[in-house]
């Protein structure tokens, strides 16, 4: 085949391109055959020197001008013909026109195509380069038209190798896009055919589009395929990504309403029993990331960062609970009556003592009743002061206190944003 690509391409272009020697249909036939032979070859040696301008014309040539009578050249079909030119128009950075092969490729070889029906079943170079497209598309930034073909792809030969890779991206794409519908239904297709296999690889998926959801604020969204996250993936996966999940549950619960919030602190108060295993006291912060990464599988580094910002956040909404307690103590109210009754008179004596709290009323006969009224209204506030205030002022110290300490224990985990 060198040999022929070197000495007979002349010949052989000069006999088919004159008229009066190509009366036999069968002698020009083979010759063009052999010329499709010795296209395929220059196309070859054009790739391997990486000359692939010249490759790419070569093969599109080839295509264009003999896809009748050159169905088959050697061992190879006309859809390896396109394969090539495409790959070849690519390395020559002419991505566009690669596409553009590509889909031509698909649809000369793809289902119910006439070469298809031929050939009894669509070319396997359909499956590449549909995968390829989305690609190419991807690395355009053109990610619509790149999660098309990876969706395509991943729904069509859900078996292939790249299918995860190629569902995830479009995952991703279509949130990246604020397609919030296709991203679920992505995410939901790649649980339903890789959440066995790839748990982890699905729960980071599920998860990055619940907190996608969050993001955007779409609250209710965001609660719901979180929580169905958190039951079925909380005996599935590692305790880093359950404890992402219920942050990102409560986080979701927290912003529906002041009456969601005690479910939500529920949540974010496993999270962190999750995360504090092993907890020591006086733990410096590197002791403190190197016990968390043991939390997560394999001590995927990628992973830290968001399993640190979920536990600073879980502490933070936790704080955030107790300062709303801390602010919600209801003060007691001071209600004076025209008596004293029993409890208000026996903590008077044990204040004073029996002796002159009997003094004082048997003085208060003297008294005018306006003065009567203001010297039991005077015990009565005291009282109050000293039970009911006072309680009332420890109460809310503690809560204050609860308060501080887990604002203090967000700002342990140096996540600036949970920082107060």
């Amino acid at each position: 085949s060198r040999v022929a690509a070197v000495f007979f391409p002349g010949p052989v272009d000069a006999f088919l391109d004159d008229d009066r020697l190509t009366g036999n249909e069968h002698v020009a036939l083979e010759l063009t055959r052999t010329r499709c032979g010795i296209m395929w070859s220059h196309g070859e040696e054009a790739s391997q020197q990486g000359e692939f301008g010249r490759c790419a014309s070569t093969f599109l040539d080839l295509f264009e001008r003999y896809h009748e009578p050159c169905q088959q050249i050697g061992d190879h079909g006309l859809d390896e013909v396109l394969y090539n030119a495409a790959i070849c128009l690519e390395s020559d950075h002419h991505v566009g026109q690669a596409i553009a092969v590509r889909q031509i490729l698909i649809d000369e070889f793809g289902e119910d195509s006439v070469q298809a029906n031929r050939r009894g079943q669509p070319s396997p170079l359909v499956k590449q380069v549909t995968y390829q497209i989305g690609g190419s598309f991807h690395a355009l930034a053109y990610f619509t038209k790149a999660a098309d073909y990876y969706e395509s792809f991943a729904s069509r030969y859900p078996d292939a190798e790249n299918a995860r890779d190629a569902l995830r991206d479009a995952t991703l794409f279509r949130l990246r896009l604020g397609e919030r519908n296709k991203a679920i239904a992505n995410a939901r297709l790649f649980e339903r055919s890789f959440g066995r296999s790839h748990p982890s690889e699905t729960a980071d998926l599920l998860l990055e589009v619940g907190h996608t959801l969050a993001r955007a604020r779409h609250w209710s969204g965001a609660a719901e395929h979180l929580g169905a996250f958190v039951e079925s993936y909380s005996q599935r996966v590692s305790p880093d990504l359950r404890v992402r999940g219920l942050v990102g549950l409560g986080v979701a619960l927290w912003n529906r309403g002041p009456a969601k919030r005690g479910r939500a602190a529920d949540h974010f108060q496993r999270a962190l029993e999750l995360a504090d295993r092993g907890q020591r006291e006086e733990e410096t912060l590197p002791q403190r990331l190197d016990r968390y990464a043991e939390l997560i599988e394999s001590r995927e580094s990628s992973r830290l960062l968001p399993f640190v910002d979920a536990v600073a956040q879980a502490r933070f909404h936790l704080g955030e609970a107790q300062y709303d307690a801390f602010t919600n103590i209801p003060m007691p109210a001071f209600r004076p009556s025209k008596r004293l009754n029993r409890r208000v008179r026996a903590w008077w004596i044990r204040q004073e003592g029996r002796a002159t709290v009997r003094t004082i009323e048997r003085g208060m006969v003297a008294l005018t009743a306006e003065e009567r009224a203001s010297l039991i209204n005077l015990v009565q506030f005291r009282h109050w002061t000293e039970t009911a205030l006072r309680a009332w002022t420890e109460r809310r110290e503690e809560a204050r206190l609860r308060a501080e300490a887990l604002y203090h224990e967000a700002a342990r985990e140096d996540v600036p944003e949970w920082e107060i």
